[in-house]
């Protein structure tokens, strides 16, 4: 015959009660939220002309990778989107004081955080 095991015979793991903020939580000594900024990382190709962005990551084949970075292309660096061709490739773009083109299966391969 079994029997149930009882509230003494079950060893449940008893958790501090120290408070952790939640996300959204107030803020000490303010009324108000506090929220972290959203970064949202979109394809360069994607980005609007005329909008500045920071380099966060470059995918992509080893070969084309490296010849991204050695054109000044690497994470941290700004870029701003100055115009498209009218079909939409390739894109032109200012990287530190230069222009580049870049074609847009090049530019898919290389995500940025809008500025």
């Amino acid at each position: 015959m079994t029997t149930s095991p009882t509230e003494t015979d079950l060893k449940i793991p008893v958790q501090s009660a120290s408070p952790r903020p939640s996300a959204g939580s107030l803020h000490p000594n303010t009324n108000q939220t506090s929220h972290a900024p959203m970064r949202v990382l979109v394809p360069l190709d994607r980005l609007p002309v005329g909008a500045k962005a920071m380099i966060s990551a470059v995918a992509g084949e080893t070969a084309l990778r490296r010849r991204l970075l050695e054109m000044g292309l690497g994470p941290g660096m700004v870029v701003k989107l100055i115009r498209r061709a009218p079909m939409g490739d390739p894109l032109e773009i200012q990287v530190r004081d230069y222009q580049l083109s870049l074609r847009g299966d090049q530019a898919k391969l290389i995500s940025v955080i809008p500025v």
